[in-house]
């Protein structure tokens, strides 16, 4: 039953309160009229709905029908025969009205198939650098330098893990294949964290140096989005967001990347390529968020 919490983004065993603040929250960042009636919003929220069903005793797991066992007596009596033939049409029953019900839901939707555009579903190997937005307005007040004094330390390595005291050790889940290739300006240093859309959960959070890429590897299956906070003048002693310590000393910048379309799905042997500046032809946008919002 563990994966109907994972699709709802708890631990085994939550609370009732729990599981339903999650639904309520997720069933409407998910809703499929709220996003155009794409193919990831149907299936997401069907899924959703049928976690919560599950969770809340409003519907019994999947039946699974045992295989016959070779050992048991084959002079079984004709009455056991018509019970097991019985519970066969039952089950079957019970799948046809579960696909009825859900064309019924899908009509209901009026959803035209051929009304959007394909290009925007992930694939393996897909590029969703960043689209060349007009961003000055948004960084207008978060981008700043915060310390008037600038001290000067040694710049981290790539994959350094300078908040893991305060996100966690990063997740890796061996056998995945899944993969976030990050590519860096030749601008800014940055703090990249791999952010889960369902919990909120930073999984990962990696320093890329500026003008070079870091790839994050081994990542679990599930949904994605970027946060970032870049700048330069790192320093080890500086005093973030009341209680976090490490920082750029000047030029600071939070960003995010969290819109519909452009959430990132693994589900095994993905590979995803970012770039953290604008590119011509991108696809993925941006936008700027408070040192408070990336911290929390």
């Amino acid at each position: 039953m563990k994966k109907y919490y994972d699709i709802l983004g708890l631990s085994e065993g939550a609370s009732k309160e729990e599981i339903q603040e999650a639904y309520d929250r997720l069933s409407n960042e998910l809703e499929p009229q709220k996003n155009g009636n794409h193919d990831f919003f149907i299936e997401e929220y069907a899924q959703l709905e049928d976690a919560y069903a599950i969770l809340t005793n409003k519907k019994s797991p999947p039946i699974i029908i045992p295989k016959n066992n070779s050992s048991s007596n084959h002079n079984s009596s004709k009455n056991n025969s018509a019970g097991s033939i019985i519970n066969f049409k039952n089950v079957l029953i019970f799948f046809i009205i579960i696909f009825i019900l859900v064309i019924s839901k899908s009509k209901s939707n009026s959803y035209d198939s051929n009304s959007y555009d394909n290009s925007a579903i992930e694939t393996p190997a897909i590029d969703t650098s960043l689209v060349a937005v007009d961003t000055s307005a948004v960084f207008a007040d978060t981008t700043v330098t915060i310390s008037n004094d600038i001290e000067y330390y040694e710049t981290p390595e790539n994959g350094f893990s300078p908040y893991n005291d305060y996100f966690g050790q990063g997740v890796y889940e061996e056998g995945t294949n899944n993969e976030f290739v990050i590519k860096n300006s030749n601008e800014t240093d940055a703090v990249v964290c791999l952010v889960d859309y369902y919990s909120g959960t930073k999984i990962r959070n990696e320093f890329i140096r500026k003008g070079s890429s870091f790839k994050m590897s081994n990542v679990s299956n599930g949904t994605y989005y970027l946060a970032w906070f870049s700048g330069n003048n790192w320093s080890p002693n500086l005093v973030m967001n009341d209680n976090f310590v490490g920082g750029f000393q000047s030029d600071a910048n939070f960003s995010k990347s969290d819109s519909p379309k452009d959430l990132m799905k693994c589900e095994g042997d993905m590979r995803w390529t970012i770039t953290l500046y604008s590119v011509e032809n991108g696809n993925m946008s941006q936008k700027g968020i408070t040192e408070n919002e990336f911290f929390n």
